[in-house]
């Protein structure tokens, strides 16, 4: 997915995080802890789908069945 200032995340369903590439494909930030699956607020486990929506980040995850909203990245 893109967000308005054009940049692209990307899911990492076996490593438990959202990456996030500036428009020179260099990585500017990540969720969470890489490798490391978790329940708890900011954790991913397995996610699986992304969706970029009124500067909201929706991710849906396997592991804990449900979608997980973020505001921001960095």
């Amino acid at each position: 997915a893109f967000d308005a200032a054009n940049n692209m995340y990307v899911v990492s369903r076996w490593q438990h995080v959202v990456k996030v590439y500036n428009t020179d494909f260099e990585q500017i930030a990540i969720s969470g802890n890489n490798n490391s699956a978790g329940g708890q607020a900011g954790k991913l486990d397995e996610p699986i789908g992304i969706n970029i929506d009124n500067n909201k980040v929706y991710i849906t995850e396997k592991g804990n069945h449900r979608i997980s909203i973020f505001t921001a990245f960095n």
